[in-house]
Order: structure tokens, then sequence, then C-alpha cells
């Protein structure tokens, strides 16, 4: 070995040790015998000690091995020069290899490989860690394609798999190959959400109710609730009873970092792939409440019970919370966000919450008085919301030609990899495909989200309609559960009427 330094300088060896019991394996002391004989055999070489690991070794949490104590002695300055036999025996993966000898090298501790004749520190030493870099990414990327390759096989197959540490409701099934199954006491408290949310409360407001009643988070790690937690169970599909492969992937094996997938990679709808926790129309309600907020946005900020409840009759603008004090009396009123920043004020009357508590009263028991009939075209309604053969029709025939957009973008890359077309022709062809790929993406998008809206209008109606059917008589004080689950929406008008618009369609006016 002539990659051995020639200067006065501290020693050690590092070997893993071959321990199936075969006659060519050198044992541990035959090991430390021969490196402590060959180090003392120049005087200006001192012998630190040697360093040996079973090649069957596991590392283990609390146990510290040789080669992490070396590598302490070595950045400790106890250690100048490493002696070992072969790169391959040097460390347990190439990975863990190069990390050591980049460590060291930065410490000005050199590695001497016997069988390559390499010393880190020289010229052989730079294009090996060059070599080795290569090699570690290039066995990355091949374990990243494979484990891609293996997951998007499971989802093209309809396979999945729930993350139930972390998600609450659902726990392993009993049999393997089983679908999950459901925890009844966790399930409570996602039923319980969900109600919250369409009775009108907010992530926070959620949050703070489960963490005052002492109930535990998914991740079980703290009892603090977040509106982030709410937020992600009330929109995780796999609740209704489905579920949405591919949501997210790894866009480089590099950074490692999850994008969400918005259109780049297919993604994989299960339909009915376990049982739900919430029915599915319930679930579809709750996304068309999300939206809905979400186009309010900052206006929807607060809890009190007209935020975003009453609109203006001019200008459409909605009706927010003042002060106002008139000859010594302050109260709370409502009224336009703009009523004077318009050329022409707003005319439409200011409100209390008890003027509007009292007209909604009116309103719906206005509604009461031809409860049978309003029934009879409620169930119609719903009734005609469910016949969606023409709709899942369109669906289907859209998700065909997805199909086939999708194996003609393959058929033409593969066509240009054995057979090279020329690159404006390629270019052309790919980007019409790619056109029409997006195009079509749209009105999948846009028929999905029809059938959504479908599906929650009809629960909104049930739920109306149940409402309605519970009430036996007209209503003597106001109800708040009433209010959310009956009301749209109301609308100021410049004669001062008030104009109810119901979740069915109904609409009353008050004066």
């Amino acid at each position: 070995m002539t990659a051995m330094p020639n200067r006065r300088c501290n020693l050690a060896a590092y070997e893993r040790v071959c321990m199936n019991g075969d006659k060519q394996c050198q044992s541990y002391e035959s090991l430390r015998e021969y490196y402590y004989n060959l180090i003392n055999s120049r005087d200006d070489w001192a012998f630190v000690r040697f360093y040996g690991d079973a090649d069957t070794y596991i590392p283990q949490e609390d146990v510290q091995s040789e080669f992490e104590l070396m590598l302490e002695d070595a950045l400790a300055g106890k250690i100048d020069v490493i002696l070992t036999k072969s790169i391959r025996l040097f460390a347990r993966s190439t990975e863990d290899a190069l990390a050591a000898i980049i460590k060291l090298k930065e410490a000005g501790v050199s590695v001497c490989f016997a069988e390559e004749d390499i010393d880190t520190m020289t010229a052989k030493g730079e294009l090996l860690i060059i070599l080795m870099g290569s090699w570690s990414q290039e066995k990355r990327r091949k374990i990243s394609e494979n484990v891609m390759w293996s997951k998007r096989k499971q989802f093209r197959e309809g396979k999945f798999s729930l993350g139930y540490s972390a998600m609450l409701g659902f726990k392993k099934p009993a049999a393997r190959d089983k679908n999950p199954e459901i925890d009844e006491d966790e399930a409570k408290v996602v039923r319980r959400i969900f109600t919250m949310f369409l009775d009108g409360e907010n992530y926070t407001s959620i949050a703070k109710a489960l963490t005052k009643d002492g109930i535990g988070t998914p991740s079980g790690m703290t009892d603090q609730w977040s509106r982030t937690t709410i937020k992600n169970i009330l929109q995780n599909e796999k609740y209704s009873g489905n579920a949405l492969l591919q949501k997210t992937f790894v866009e480089s094996y590099m950074t490692k970092k999850s994008v969400p997938n918005v259109g780049q990679l297919p993604q994989y709808w299960l339909e009915g792939s376990h049982e739900a926790i919430i029915e599915m129309p319930v679930f579809e309600l709750v996304q068309s409440e999300i939206r809905r907020r979400n186009v309010l946005g900052k206006k929807l900020h607060s809890q009190a019970l007209l935020s975003c409840r009453i609109v203006c009759g001019v200008c459409g603008e909605h009706y927010v919370a003042r002060i106002w004090h008139n000859a010594g009396d302050c109260r709370v009123v409502w009224k336009c966000h703009k009523r004077y920043e318009n050329a022409k004020p707003c005319n439409t009357p200011v409100l209390s919450e008890d003027e509007v508590k009292a007209a909604f009263l009116q309103a719906y028991n206005r509604l009461l008085g031809g409860k049978e009939q309003l029934l009879g075209n409620i169930t119609a309604a719903i009734e005609q919301l469910e016949n969606m053969t023409e709709l899942e029709k369109d669906i289907s025939e859209a998700r065909l030609v997805a199909a086939g957009l999708t194996k003609a973008l393959q058929d033409l890359i593969r066509l240009n990899a054995h057979t090279p077309l020329k690159q404006g022709e390629y270019n052309a062809r790919f980007e019409a495909l790619s056109k029409k790929q997006r195009e079509n993406q749209k009105q999948i998008e846009t028929l999905s989200l029809d059938k959504r809206e479908r599906l929650a209008k009809k629960e909104r109606l049930t739920r109306f309609s149940m409402w309605l059917e519970q009430v036996k008589s007209p209503l003597a004080d106001f109800d708040l559960v009433l209010w959310y689950a009956s009301l749209d929406i109301i609308t100021a008008r410049e004669d001062g009427g008030l104009m109810f618009e119901f979740k069915d369609g109904s609409v009353v006016v008050i004066y």
C-alpha cells in the first residue's frame, strides 16, 4: 500500500469484521494485532487503537457502534489517519461512507484504503469523493423511482393505507388486506365536528370547544386542538367512505419535497372504498359551506349571529356591526358596509339583532302556513337532484377521453424515444395533446363540481325538510339551530322590508 502517511501522526484502524465463522475471515484479535504491528513498525507513527464492528451489526438507538466512536475520537483530535481495508467495508452504505469521509476531511483526518490504494487527502481522494457522490446520488434516484413506481401501481390497483396514528375515527383492521374499521368512540368526535360546522361554528370555535372538553387530538401528542386540524378533518374525503389518491407527490428525489398534485400527475378516486363515518351528502354540504365561507373571506371574521347574513339590496354589500351613539344611548346596530361611500347613499334600514330575530320568526311562521305544499315541493326537488344519470354519463365519457389522451401522450413520447421525430413536429403534437388534456381536465372538474353541488343542495333540502316536519306549531321564541339549518341569506330592501331566502329556495318578505 503506497497511500500511507510519511509524517509523524496518530493512526487508528477500522474494519467491519466478518462473524459468520468462515475460515477466510480474520478474527477481531488477529486484525487488531495486524494493524498494531503495522503502525508500530515506524517510529513516527503512534497507534491509537483498533475499531471494529461486526459485518452484521444493526444500529441501535442507545448503543454506540465502534464506527461512531472512531468518528467521535477523530473529530476530537485524537486521530490523524485512519487505515482500513476497502471502501466497501468502511461503512454500512455508500451514503454513510461518503458522509464520514467528507466530515473527516473537513476536520483534517485522512482515510487510507488499502485495496484501492487511496488517501482521501490526495487528488485521488478528491476523485473518489466525487465518484462516491455520483454513486450515492444515482442510488437515491433509483430507490426513489422504485418507490414512486410501487406507490403509483398501488394507486392504479385501488390500494391505499391510512395514517391511523394521526387520523381520528379509524383503526387498523384485525385482518390484513381488509378495509379500515371505524373506532366508534373517535367517530363520535368526527361527527360532532361536522355537525358543529354546519351549525355555524368556525374552525377556531370548534377547536376551542374540543380543547375545553378535554378531547384528545388525532396525533395524541397534545390536548390543544388547532383550527388547521379541524379544517383538515372537515376536508378529508376518507371520512365519506371514499379515497382520493395521489393528492401530493415528491417533486424531486434530491429535495424529497412533497407538493400538491394540481394536474401534473393523474389522481385516482375510489368510490365506496371503505365504511363511511360521514354520509356523502353531508360531506359535500360541508365542502359547499367551506367554499361559501372562503368566498366571503375576511368578511366572515366574526362569530356574531348576523355576520355575512344580511346584504344590502341597493349595492350588494354585506351588513356590518357598528356602535351607535344617540343622545347618550350606546348600542350595536347593523347597516350596509358602504352606506355612505357610494354617489347615492344606500337607504336600506339600520337594524338591531333583536329586530332581525323577530322578523325571522315571522318569516318562518309564514312558511309553516303552507307547510304541506312546501314539503311536497321539497320532496320533488330532492327527487330531481337525485336523478344524475345524464351527469354520471357525461363524467364517464369525459374520463374515457382523459384515458385516451394520456395514452396518446405516452405513445407519442415512446415513439419519439425509439424513432426520433423532428423537434418542431414533436413539440407541436405534444402541445396539441397537452392542450386537449387540460381542457378535458377542466371539463371533468366542472362536471364533478356540479355533482358535488347537487349532493350538497340535496342534503340542505333534506335537513330543511326534517326541521320543517319537527315544528308542529308556530314558533314563539327564536331558535338558533333552526336559524343555521334553514336560513340562506337576508336582503335588506330600500323600502324597509327584509327578504328572507331559505335553503329550499323559498322567499318571504317581512315589513
